[in-house]
């Protein structure tokens, strides 16, 4: 089950900050409005493993949580995302924001420090109105995901953090219900860190539909497990036998 921080007492906050492993920055001005956030949120609880989850506006209208507690997140997460929509091919404001005051020069050398002994990780979960197709020299938008991204990737090696390919939802809006079960699962992939081969997407994907099994829950979700673990096992046979015919 994911866990909000924004609702926690601070005492429970800092306490899970330092046995939680990862972090979700959630930059949406208008959060409550949003289809594919409260989509993904809802989705999270799928996860066994728990994941901070700090929602920069909300935090900003209420200050629930002080910087002091949330560069304790941070130092204490295996890995970080970075979760917004592209708005005109930037992030959303309050991720600017979060950014300056939070990584105060002494708070990026204790990074700095901190990911020389246990290097962490910046990833970015991006949703956007536009086609991937349409990114890229001769497209419609003269440039790349890539190179929109950059001072991401630029700001992840500032503070020692490794940096992990984007994950990019693409007119969710617009998807039908298949496809938005299939842009879940893949999320959830990407969060657990489970999207590296076709041996651990099957393991999570077993993994799953047996938790659900033993949960008696969704029918449908559980055939759409099932559905993409075969595709997976499929395909992975296909390419062994590829592979074996070119030796």
């Amino acid at each position: 089950m994911y866990i909000d921080v924004s609702n926690l007492p601070r005492q429970c906050q800092l306490e899970n900050g330092k046995t939680m492993k990862k972090t979700i920055v959630l930059s949406h001005p208008k959060l409550a409005e949003s289809a594919v956030q409260s989509f993904l949120l809802e989705g999270l609880n799928w996860l066994d493993a728990g994941v901070n989850i700090i929602k920069l506006d909300q935090k900003l209208l209420r200050s629930t949580l002080s910087l002091a507690e949330q560069r304790e997140l941070i130092l204490n997460s295996a890995e970080v995302f970075l979760q917004f929509p592209l708005y005109w091919y930037s992030a959303p404001a309050s991720l600017a924001q979060w950014q300056e005051e939070l990584f105060t020069d002494k708070f990026v050398h204790d990074l700095q420090e901190k990911n020389k002994v246990q290097p962490a990780t910046l990833a970015a979960v991006i949703s956007m109105a536009d086609k991937s197709a349409d990114f890229g020299a001769g497209a419609r938008i003269g440039r790349t995901i890539s190179e929109l991204l950059s001072p991401f990737q630029a700001f992840a090696e500032k503070v020692g953090f490794s940096y992990r390919k984007p994950f990019i939802i693409e007119q969710f809006n617009y998807q039908t219900p298949k496809q938005q079960e299939r842009t879940l699962i893949e999320y959830l992939m990407y969060i657990a860190d489970a999207d590296a081969s076709f041996e651990q997407r099957s393991e999570w994907l077993l993994a799953q539909l047996t938790k659900i099994e033993q949960t008696a829950n969704s029918a449908i979700l559980r055939d759409y497990l099932q559905q993409q673990l075969d595709e997976y096992r499929l395909l992975d046979a296909t390419l062994g036998e590829i592979k074996n015919d070119r030796e």
